[in-house]
């Protein structure tokens, strides 16, 4: 006799589950750092690494803000902790979704949602700490001949932005600033005249207040000497500098647009200062051992 029990009635179904692959764990890591292990059920530590990164993006950027010497290796040092955090976050996501094992029990941080917000917010993180990066430093291509043999076409220099230094340039430094024809474009070269200075050039001489001035980075190719009438490359008549302008010219004096031509830069068209060679590209081939030289 049938006890009045149903039969065939519905069966209670568990949570669901679904393995952790360890490859997908890696790439999610690649693409966004903490995205992996938010994918293996850790979003307390997801959200921890998407932290950590711009954290030391910023402390990397404002030391070069307060120092001057050293400025380089501490912009070297940090990107390249930043770097080994980036790696090792992607070898911690695998090893966490090999130990979800195959029965993972899906997470509310596993939902479409939650994934979304954080890659929203991995962008937005991304955006601001670039920002804040480039206000800093810079990289810029040399794309001419005009300050060879100092810097050479294919050459990448890291430019500094707000170190003491870099807002009061010195003789002798190498600046970038913006183009007066052109302002689109940016121009690299080294001041040569302080403001309030007198420069003056005489057959390719450049005279500082009266006085010859030597510049050991200067190079001419060229041996023809051109009249100023003719041409301001070679001789130029005596100009005072403004306050708050440098007189630049480039290295390679034969082959360079410059002050000669476009007059001092102001204080407030300088972008910064080149403070190294980090990389170094030309005919197809890296140029080591340019890569790592100051200037």
């Amino acid at each position: 006799m049938d006890g009045g029990g149903i039969v065939g009635g519905p069966v209670a179904s568990g949570p669901a589950t679904r393995s952790r692959k360890a490859w997908v764990a890696a790439l999610l890591a690649a693409l966004f750092p903490g995205f992996g292990h938010l994918y293996a059920g850790r979003p307390r530590a997801a959200w921890l690494l998407l932290s950590v990164p711009p954290l030391i993006l910023l402390a990397g950027t404002a030391v070069p803000v307060a120092v001057d010497r050293g400025a380089v290796a501490t912009v070297v040092g940090f990107n390249a902790l930043d770097l080994l955090i980036w790696i090792g976050q992607i070898v911690w996501a695998v090893m966490v979704a090999r130990a979800a094992g195959p029965k993972y029990v899906l997470r509310r941080c596993n939902r479409r949602g939650a994934y979304a917000w954080f890659v929203v917010a991995s962008v937005c993180v991304g955006l601001l700490g670039g920002s804040a990066a480039e206000l800093v430093y810079h990289g810029y291509r040399i794309p001419s001949r005009s300050m060879a043999p100092t810097m050479l076409p294919g050459d990448r220099v890291l430019v500094t932005r707000l170190a003491p230094a870099d807002r009061t340039p010195r003789r002798g430094d190498l600046i970038v600033y913006v183009y007066p024809a052109d302002r689109s474009k940016d121009f690299v070269k080294r001041v040569v005249g302080m403001p309030g200075e007198t420069i003056e050039i005489i057959d390719k001489v450049v005279y500082v207040n009266g006085k010859p001035y030597a510049d050991p980075a200067a190079v001419h190719d060229d041996p023809h000497t051109l009249p100023a009438s003719k041409f301001p490359r070679d001789n130029m008549a005596a100009l005072r500098i403004p306050d708050s302008h440098y007189f630049v010219l480039g290295d390679n004096r034969d082959n360079s647009l410059d002050s000669r031509f476009h007059g001092p830069v102001p204080l407030s068209d300088v972008r910064g200062r080149v403070r190294v060679i980090y990389w170094s590209w030309a005919d197809g081939h890296v140029r080591w051992g340019r890569i790592g030289l100051g200037v």
